[in-house]
């Protein structure tokens, strides 16, 4: 399971965007790396879900 959220990290948010300050992108790098003391995955009441969802129209 961690290694799935972990790629899910990595794929969606793996690179700074312009418009994220440079203090959220530090905190995302402490929550979200495995190598960071601070990474959520290591709490053990952490959970937390993902959705994605694909709408598809044909006129």
């Amino acid at each position: 399971m961690k290694i799935a959220l972990v790629s899910l990290f990595e794929m969606l948010w793996g690179e700074r965007q312009p418009e994220t300050s440079q203090k959220d992108w530090e905190e995302y790098e402490r929550l979200c790396h495995p190598q960071s003391p601070d990474f959520i995955l290591h709490l053990p009441d952490y959970y937390g879900f993902f959705t994605y969802s694909l709408f598809y129209a044909q006129a």
